[in-house]
């Protein structure tokens, strides 16, 4: 016996959600039977949806409601099985995140067997520990859901539980940054592990580290001493640095070799740089804490690069509430430390240049900026991705030096290739040109075969009025020979790529971004897009999240919680070409876009190759513009897409290789199963990322 639900017509209205629920519902028509209790297979395929979504189905019970959870695939498919004691009604489609899915949707619901129910169940949850991990892990999985503990008390439930768990644990594959503290805990049984090999394997002290502590109030240097009271690898000497405790005897730390305190003046740091011991030296506020193993995790890295100068790690920070939440950071990006010292302190400098640093004149505290600063080599910078110092959160350090065009500044080369749909190519074009503050720009429209007439009547329109050049280009829909023809059209030495689905919300988006490219170092700059919600569709591409993904989509960009990742200009691997500004002269070194790569990665691709060459692709959030993305491509609907799709993710793959995996602007703790800047579930342990 089936059972379908069905919402028929795509332009239903929903019923609008509460506020501050950010919730949609629909009501669902019953095709077929009325079903009674007992186990159904939930089978279903959204036309569109955002991946790692929940769907919720509220039924009538005749006494009260009840709701069944739905995970979303990536691709848009739920497969269930669940058991319902009543006799299910017709029931209510509600989108439970923020995701709203677009488009017809159909529900099956197919009675089944319990045997059937039981052995499909039974068989997820045996194909998942056997892939993934333990049972301890599971367990921990669990609570970090919310699963019910009483559900785990007899066979059925706790199966029906177990198996909803890993439901969401193979869609989700990550969790929120609020749960954080639990996923810390699921980890201290291998960290603690890993830092006694650690620490024994410095035993000799062969890597000393002089401590040097920035004093505060009393209360916020107990706590900092007494985390270096707590290390297993203890540093040389500590030395506290003005401040409220300076001179005070009772400051002392049991377990440090030396611990004195210095007035904080100019003559007292020249001595204290001409006596530095140690192989390095590392720098903390009052208040802030070295976590478990700090100084042995940064010891190790020093070890494992032997020409490195600063070693760091990630860290902690308290948010105004005090919560804890996790700062987990590229490796060494000089784009992001110079706007953001996103090193911080807690990090290990080669005693060296600590030491000619202090002559210099830099304050304690600053040591890493100095030597960061300087000409210090990427190769000699090293990043351990794990928790190394907690820290209160700071208030917003920005070094961002403006970057000036020049005058008269170059012309840009706009390049929108489009088909058909006016109401879409027009809001593009005329939010460009209404809101778009630059002097030199001109417009190329790709018209890859538009046919609808209210469209050929608008691009006409636009040449007539000499608003933009309109290129014919009436052949199949290949992205990268579209913009390509265009580009050898171009009259500007920058070209600005723009889908058609972008509008321009904000008037200095071009300058921020062509100021940028003007850089002899820069390959592509990108923009921070949003969706028409405000929430992130793209802050940088990052490899490795399937092949290539956008990690933090679908996040609140005023998030404080992510600053570094949403805040500041950035390398990454790759930008999105829905808005890509580069020099000309760069775009054809690189032979412009491979037209092997027709529909998807033909950006990635790109800006991979760009890197190759030695240029930074360079992601900035001071370009913020709206894009509706991808409304016009739509989604891989016929078997002549995916077989297209499939050949280009082969054709990246032959051609990039181990370049696909580990992505060094994107920490090994967040999330490589999803795009949504969540905690990894099972991040690397044990060993280097």
């Amino acid at each position: 016996m089936t059972i379908v639900w069905t919402l028929p017509d795509a332009t239903r209205r929903p019923v609008p959600p509460k506020a501050g629920q950010g919730r949609y519902a629909w009501g669902l028509e019953r095709t077929g039977p009325e079903g009674g209790p007992g186990w159904y297979r939930i089978l279903a395929r959204l036309d569109r949806h955002d991946q790692s979504a929940l769907l919720e189905l509220r039924f009538g019970t005749g006494r009260g409601t009840d709701s069944l959870f739905l995970p979303v695939g990536l691709n848009g498919e739920i497969d269930h099985f669940t058991y319902f004691p009543f006799a299910p009604t017709t029931p209510c489609l509600i989108a439970a995140e923020d995701g709203v899915p677009v488009g017809e949707v159909t529900l099956r619901a197919v009675r089944a067997s319990t045997p059937m129910a039981f052995l499909f169940m039974a068989g997820r949850v045996v194909h998942y520990l056997r892939r993934e991990g333990s049972m301890a892990e599971l367990r921990a999985l669990e609570r970090g859901f919310g699963a019910s503990e009483t559900g785990l008390r007899e066979p059925r439930g706790w199966l029906e539980k177990t198996y909803g768990l890993v439901k969401q644990r193979m869609v989700r594959r990550s969790l929120p940054l609020e749960d954080y503290p639990l996923w810390q805990r699921c980890r201290e049984p291998f960290l603690e592990a890993e830092i006694d090999r650690l620490a024994s394997g410095h035993a000799d002290g062969t890597r000393g580290v002089t401590l040097l502590i920035a004093g505060g109030d009393k209360s916020a240097l107990e706590r900092t001493l007494a985390s270096v009271g707590s290390q297993k690898l203890l540093p040389v000497q500590c030395l506290v640095i003005g401040g409220e405790a300076h001179g005070d005897p009772a400051v002392r730390l049991g377990r440090c070799p030396v611990v004195r305190s210095l007035p904080d003046s100019p003559e007292e740091l020249m001595l204290l740089a001409e006596d530095l011991g140690g192989d390095f030296v590392c720098a903390l506020e009052a208040g802030d804490e070295l976590l478990s193993g700090a100084l042995a995790r940064l010891a190790e890295g020093a070890e494992g690069s032997p020409g490195a100068v600063c070693v760091y790690g990630d860290e902690e920070r308290l948010d105004g509430d005090g919560a804890v939440y996790p700062v987990f950071k590229p490796d060494f990006d000089p784009v992001l430390q110079a706007d953001a010292d996103y090193v911080g302190a807690g990090c290990l400098v080669r005693t060296g240049p600590a030491r000619a640093a202090l002559l210099a004149g830099a304050s304690p505290s600053a040591l890493h900026r100095a030597v960061l600063d300087g000409d210090a080599d990427s190769g000699a910078v090293v990043h351990v991705p794990r928790t190394t110092v907690r820290r209160a959160a700071l208030s917003s350090f920005s070094g961002r030096k403006p970057v000036s065009l020049p005058s008269p500044p170059p012309k840009v080369s706009v390049i929108i290739p489009t088909r058909d749909r006016r109401e879409l190519v027009q809001t593009c074009i005329d939010s460009l040109r209404a809101k778009t503050d630059y002097a030199d720009y001109e417009i190329l429209i790709v018209d890859n075969g538009s046919r609808e007439p209210d469209t050929l009547d608008y691009l006409s329109g636009l040449e007539r009025d000499g608003a933009a050049r309109v290129l014919r280009a009436d052949m199949p829909f290949n992205y990268s020979r579209l913009n390509n023809l265009a580009a050898a059209e171009a009259k500007g030495s920058v070209l600005a790529f723009l889908n058609n689905d972008i509008e321009v919300v904000e008037a200095g988006w071009m300058a921020a971004m062509v100021s940028l490219a003007l850089q002899g170092t820069v390959g592509t700059v990108g923009a921070k897009l949003l969706y028409p919600n405000g929430r992130i569709q793209h802050a940088g591409v990052a490899v490795g999240i399937g092949l290539a993904g956008h990690p933090w989509k679908g996040a609140d960009p005023a998030d404080s919680r992510l600053d570094i990742y949403l805040g500041h200009r950035k390398t990454v691997t790759a930008n999105t070409a829905a808005c890509l500004v580069m020099r000309k002269e760069v775009f054809d070194s690189l032979d412009g876009f491979d037209e092997s790569l027709a529909v998807s990665f033909n950006d990635v691709d790109l800006c991979l190759r760009a890197g190759k060459a030695g240029l930074a692709n360079v992601w900035t959030p001071e370009a913020v513009l709206v894009h509706h993305e991808s409304v016009t491509r739509g989604r891989l609907d016929t078997q002549a897409k995916k077989r297209g799709f499939r050949a280009e993710k082969r054709f990246m793959l032959d051609r990039w290789g181990a370049a696909l995996g580990r992505d060094p602007f994107y920490n090994p703790n967040l999330s490589h199963e999803t795009e949504d800047g969540g905690l990894a579930l099972f991040p690397p342990r044990g060993r280097k990322a």
